[in-house]
């Protein structure tokens, strides 16, 4: 008998439009994927611990801007602001005059960015956003930093959550290297603004503050880190024997 002749299968509308998601799907699944990989810490699976935290990343290079379009002076603000809590799908004011304080550096997230006064979308499209109202490193209290984990332009802190309990980070201000150990990683509602509070018991702190999860602002990720060193030396020799004087 000779084999019924296949029947051409019918191609509808229906049909066309789930290839359409099918492939959407996948190629959104492989731009993911990509950004990922362009962007996760492989030092982390090839270096030793000791390796991971020595402080050899080169300054990074400050981004440009057009001096003639910048009019706006940055507000003055002596309190812990709301702005730490910043959106992230506001758009940047690239006319306000941004006041460049130093460098972040996480070796193990092989992570260098500039630091500018300020944790508004306007400071934090250019690296990481010191909050206002909250110290500097060279002075007592708890130290407050943000910065993005996605988007397009700049997310310093996207592998936060891979810090651990020991890694070192670095904050370069006013000709002096403060290095920091971090204490814990932690994630808290976005409304929480204890975490910029100073901290019974810790006269130098660092505070790292990003969104979580990735992508989302229903959350802040925290790192926690205290003050170990400072110009290589011990804290001791900076400070003297009072740790809350101003050098």
């Amino acid at each position: 008998m000779k084999k019924a002749k296949k029947e051409k299968r019918r191609i509808t509308a229906g049909g066309v439009v789930a290839r359409i998601l099918i492939f959407a799907g996948l190629a959104l699944m492989l731009t993911a994927g990509g950004y990922e990989a362009a962007n996760y810490p492989w030092r982390i699976l090839c270096m030793s611990q000791e390796d991971l935290n020595n402080n050899d990343l080169p300054d990074p290079v400050l981004p440009q801007w057009d001096d003639d379009a910048v009019t706006q002076e940055p507000t003055e603000d002596d309190s812990i602001a709301d702005e730490s809590l910043f959106d992230i799908f506001a758009a940047p004011d690239l006319s306000v005059i941004q006041i460049h304080l130093g460098y972040l550096k996480i070796p193990k997230l092989d992570l260098a960015v500039n630091i500018f006064e300020g944790s508004a979308q306007e400071q934090l499209i250019l690296g990481a956003g010191h909050v206002r109202g909250t110290p500097m490193p060279k002075e007592p209290g708890n130290v407050c930093i943000a910065g993005h984990r996605v988007t397009a332009r700049m997310h310093p802190l996207r592998h936060m959550d891979k810090m651990q309990s020991g890694d070192f980070v670095f904050v370069i201000s006013e000709g002096h290297v403060f290095k920091y150990g971090t204490l814990e990683v932690f994630a808290v509602a976005n409304t929480e603004t204890w975490v910029m509070q100073p901290v019974e018991g810790e006269d130098h702190l660092l505070t790292l503050i990003s969104c979580h999860p990735p992508g989302s602002a229903r959350q802040r990720l925290i790192l926690r880190g205290r003050l170990l060193e400072v110009d290589g030396a011990p804290v001791e020799e900076f400070f003297g024997e009072d740790p809350l004087r101003f050098p």
